[in-house]
């Protein structure tokens, strides 16, 4: 009798082959020289930038729900005080 472990076959036999991944499907095609710029109040602002980089780090929080809303358009209006 084969020890039970739940969640885990233990028993390789019975393993199914994995499938073959589905290409990638883009809605969009990449731009290939990293100039991808978004308007921030106002002022374009490279994603390759630290501010750029930040805004995306922020905003990737935010969809976490590790920052609120709030928090991150103070984070935006901080942005924008430091690019003026």
């Amino acid at each position: 009798m084969t020890k039970c472990i739940p969640g885990f076959v233990l028993d390789p036999d019975e393993l199914p082959l994995p499938s073959k991944p589905a290409p990638l499907q883009r809605s969009f095609i990449p731009k290939p020289d990293n100039t991808t710029v978004v308007t921030l109040r106002g002022v374009s602002v490279p994603l390759n930038s630290d501010v750029g980089g930040a805004l995306i780090t922020d905003l990737a929080r935010n969809k976490e729900r590790l920052f609120s809303d709030q928090q991150v358009c103070e984070k935006i209006r901080h942005f924008r005080n430091r690019l003026d």
